[in-house]
C-alpha cells in the first residue's frame, strides 16, 4: 500500500439480485483517497457512487447485495493496513468510528426520531471510549459546539424533528465524528439544503478537515459543489469510474467523452440565450452488459472497438498529472464551453 494513502480501493464488484437477473451496480471500481485531501466522487444519480461508499463500509444489505470480489484497505492510527471488505465483525466495529466514519445523505432517516441528539451521539461514544457518563455528556456539547449548532447545550435535549434540515446534518457530522476518525465518508451531505446552509455545511467541512487534518471523500452529482471542494476527482459512470484527475484537469482538459459531456450540460450564467446541451440516449441496465464500454451507446466518437472490448483505465499521455482514463480514444483534452467557464468560476 502506497504510504501517502489512507485507503486504496482495489476492483471493488458490488452486485444486486433482481427479477430482471443480477445487476453489477459496482465493477472493477479503483481509487485511492491522500492523507488530507478531498476526493470527490462524481456522477449520475444512479452511477453506483452511494453504493461504493456503503461497500467500503459494509453496509450492503446482504440479501439481496453482496460485494462480489474486492479490497479496501485502510491505514489505521497505528500505521497497521486492514482491509475493511475482510475484517471481522469485531475488527470492524472498532474501525468503523475510530478510523473512517460516514455522513449519511439523509439526516431524517439515518438520525433516530425517537432518541435526543445526546442520546445519539452518546451511543456512540460508549461503543468506542472509555468515557463516563459526565465526560460523554461534556463531549457531547462541545462536538455540538464545533459544528457550530446554536445553544449546544439546549441542542442536546432536542429531538431531530425539532430541527432544522441544515441543524441535522451538523449533528450527523458530530456523530461522525466524535471518535474522531481520520477519514471522512461524506454521503450527498448537501442534499435538499438551499444554497445558503450548503455553502454553510461545506465551509464546515472544510475548516473541520484543516483543524483535525482528516481525508474526505465527498460523494456528489453537483458539479458546482465538485469546483469549490475538491484536489482531486473521480467521475463514475454505470457502475465504473471513467476518469480521474485534478480537479483542475478535470474542468479544464477533459478527456472522457462523458466527463466533457456532464461539463457541456452545465447552464452558463452570463448567457441567458446558450441551450443546453443534452447527453443523447440513455443510461444502460446494469443487467447482462457484457465486455463492452458502458458509454459506447450515448457517445458520438464510439468506434467498433467500443463495442466489443470494455478499456482499461489507463493514465493520460502528456497530461504531466497522474490523471486516468477508461477510454480506448480519448479527446485531445480542449474543454468544452461551459466546462472553461466553470473552471473559471472555480
Amino acid at each position: 500500500m502506497n504510504e501517502n494513502h489512507i485507503l486504496e480501493v482495489r476492483n471493488l464488484t458490488v452486485e444486486f439480485d433482481t427479477e430482471e437477473g443480477i445487476v453489477e451496480a459496482v465493477s472493477e471500481l479503483d481509487y485511492d483517497a491522500a492523507y488530507g485531501e478531498t476526493l470527490c466522487i462524481v456522477g449520475e444519480s444512479g452511477c453506483g457512487k452511494s453504493v461504493s461508499s456503503y461497500a467500503v463500509m459494509r453496509l450492503i444489505p446482504t440479501p439481496p447485495g453482496r460485494i462480489r470480489s474486492g479490497s479496501a484497505l485502510l491505514r489505521t492510527k497505528e500505521n497497521r493496513v486492514e482491509d475493511l471488505l475482510s475484517a471481522d465483525e469485531k475488527q470492524l466495529r472498532r474501525l468503523r468510528g475510530d478510523e473512517v466514519a460516514m455522513i449519511f445523505q439523509e439526516p431524517m432517516t439515518a438520525l433516530s426520531p425517537v432518541a435526543s441528539v445526546g442520546a445519539q451521539i452518546d451511543e456512540s461514544l460508549r461503543l468506542h471510549t472509555n468515557l463516563n457518563r459526565a465526560r460523554r455528556r461534556k463531549r457531547a456539547v462541545d462536538l455540538l459546539r464545533e459544528v457550530e449548532l446554536p445553544e449546544p447545550e439546549r441542542c442536546r435535549r432536542r429531538y431531530p424533528h425539532e430541527l432544522s434540515g441544515g441543524q441535522r446534518q451538523r449533528v450527523l457530522i458530530a456523530i461522525a465524528l466524535s471518535c474522531e476518525p481520520r477519514l471522512l465518508i461524506a454521503d450527498e451531505p448537501t442534499t435538499a439544503l438551499d444554497v445558503t446552509v450548503q455553502a454553510q455545511i461545506l465551509d464546515l467541512l472544510r475548516s473541520l478537515q484543516e483543524r483535525r487534518r482528516m481525508s474526505i471523500i465527498l460523494i456528489t452529482h453537483d458539479l458546482a459543489v465538485v469546483a469549490e471542494t475538491a484536489d482531486r476527482v473521480a467521475v463514475m459512470y454505470a457502475g465504473s469510474i471513467v476518469e480521474t484527475g485534478s480537479v483542475k484537469h478535470i474542468f479544464e482538459t477533459p478527456r472522457h467523452p462523458y466527463t466533457r459531456a456532464l461539463l457541456d450540460s452545465l447552464p452558463s450564467l452570463g448567457d441567458n440565450q446558450r441551450v443546453l446541451k443534452a447527453i443523447e440516449g440513455r443510461v444502460p441496465k446494469l443487467v447482462g452488459l457484457g465486455n463492452s464500454c458502458r458509454f459506447a451507446n450515448r457517445c458520438p466518437y464510439a468506434r467498433p472497438i467500443c463495442r466489443e472490448r470494455k478499456p482499461e483505465l489507463s493514465p493520460v499521455d502528456g497530461s504531466g498529472t497522474a490523471a486516468m482514463v477508461r477510454c480506448f480514444f480519448p479527446l485531445d483534452g480542449q474543454p468544452g464551453e461551459a466546462g472553461q467557464q466553470e473552471a473559471e468560476r472555480s
